[in-house]
């Protein structure tokens, strides 16, 4: 396995990491700053069995980078951010079907409220959208690309209302803003979505709803967003984000919320383990207690 740490390494600015199933641990890089620093997202492997990332700060100019390492550790810096085409990149990359890879800056770009940008695996990049707060605000999660070649993602604010967006943008940056929330739907949705069998995107509002706890919600390629759940805190509060399981149900976590009651009867709500159907019905498989 492969993955990051956003801080520690022998500089303080994060490592990637080699996990063997046995634990074996391998650092394969330190960052130093100016190669990046603070990489804060998982990896994407490539179809050339490189591995593919960001680092969210650090980088010629301290926006952030792209990053490529090999399986041994041998890191090249693809891009250094520079602000006017975007700052901050917290996602994972995507690779696309036509090679090229996607992902999102969390700020910079022109109207400086983020960006969506594709690079090729030798490093040039062209920004496809710089968000103009409208049509949303600050993507911090991952793209997904969808069956019919396009890209879904998500903004954590902005749109109509100011509570973030779901868009579509085609491999050329033709932007469409699917929905925007308006926190009795939902809101700030930090999360990617994921698509399910149906065709259909699911994804998570990490606040608003009927409680004001955070939703699950199902749109289609066209913009109909239909809300599956309302979280109400004793059930979980700020979920973040869905993965489709095997037996074709979502399952995900919430970061706070739930009942647990010690030893001494009194309650905690320090997040849980979900279940989802795609029709709406949730389950709590677990409800952290501290100790676990």
């Amino acid at each position: 396995f492969y993955g990051t740490t956003e801080y520690g390494g022998a500089n303080n600015q994060g490592t990637v990491f080699r996990l063997t199933t046995n634990g074996m641990l391998t650092t394969l890089v330190s960052f130093n700053l100016a190669n990046g620093a603070q990489p804060n997202a998982a990896l994407v492997q490539g179809a050339d069995g490189n591995f593919y990332g960001t680092t969210s700060s650090g980088g010629a100019n301290y926006d952030g980078t792209v990053f490529k390492m090999t399986t041994n550790g041998t890191l090249t810096t693809l891009h250094s951010f520079h602000y006017t085409d975007g700052e901050s990149p917290d996602a994972a990359l995507v690779q696309g079907a036509d090679g090229n890879l996607y992902g999102t800056t969390a700020d910079g770009g022109t109207n400086a409220v983020g960006t969506v940008f594709k690079i090729t695996t030798d490093g040039t990049l062209a920004s496809l959208v710089s968000f103009g707060g409208t049509n949303g605000s600050y993507p911090e999660a991952a793209l997904v690309q969808g069956a019919d070649g396009n890209f879904y993602g998500t903004t954590s604010s902005g749109g109509t209302n100011g509570d973030g967006t779901v868009f579509r943008i085609t491999t050329n940056g033709a932007l469409t803003t699917l929905v925007s929330f308006d926190e009795t739907n939902g809101s700030y949705p930090d999360a990617a979505l994921v698509q399910g069998a149906d065709g259909n995107f699911y994804g998570t509002t990490s606040d608003g709803g009927t409680n004001g706890d955070g939703t699950v919600f199902k749109i289609t390629t066209n913009g109909t967003l239909t809300t599956l759940y309302c979280f109400d805190y004793s059930d979980g509060y700020y979920p973040n984000g869905l993965v489709l399981g095997a037996d074709g149900n979502f399952y995900g976590t919430t970061q706070y919320g739930g009942t647990f009651f010690n030893g001494a009867g009194s309650q905690t709500a320090i997040g849980t383990i979900f279940q989802m159907t795609t029709n709406g019905t949730l389950t709590t498989l677990r409800n952290f207690e501290g100790a676990n």
